[in-house]
């Protein structure tokens, strides 16, 4: 998993236990490998590059965040935040749960102080590289039978059915 990945994880988990009713949030699946036709259906249908990867709506406001950890933001990922500013939305880069959080107070959010404990195991959690997954290995494809051994084959068949 990217390291942007495990970030939206972990703060998906935080503000599922920590942000207030009737506060909701939800994450964008950016997909990243795709065909030349499914990205001219996404443009014909209007997606857009750079929407935030994690939105907060709370009583009225929209909040939001782009996760990253060590990659820099990209010009379409900035052009949406600006685009957000002027329409008198908020949007702010996030490289952690516990700036997650701060950030969340910050705007007047109702977290629990306490909340921000729950943000540390998360990010040492982030610290720690990803454990490595095992691809499935397959079993060794068999081989073709020979022209000698098809022949063989069909000899052995033949000398059967007569007997």
């Amino acid at each position: 998993m990217r390291p942007e990945d495990r970030l939206q994880v972990h703060c998906a988990k935080y503000l599922k236990a920590a942000l207030p009713a009737p506060g909701f949030f939800s994450g964008i699946e950016h997909a990243r490998k795709q065909s030349l036709y499914s990205g001219m259906v996404q443009k014909a249908k209007g997606i857009k590059r750079g929407l935030a990867d994690l939105n907060i709506w709370y009583m009225g406001r929209y909040i939001g965040f782009e996760l990253k950890v060590k990659s820099p933001i990209s010009p379409a990922q900035q052009a949406f935040g600006v685009a957000m500013q002027d329409n008198g939305f908020r949007w702010f880069v996030v490289r952690s749960v516990c700036e997650l959080h701060d950030l969340l107070v910050s705007l007047n959010i109702p977290v629990l102080p306490s909340m921000r404990l729950l943000t540390m195991p998360y990010d040492a959690a982030l610290s720690v590289p990803a454990p490595k997954t095992k691809t499935a290995t397959r079993p060794p494809r068999q081989r073709n039978p020979t022209a000698k051994e098809l022949a063989r084959a069909r000899e052995w068949y033949a000398v059967r059915d007569k007997g």
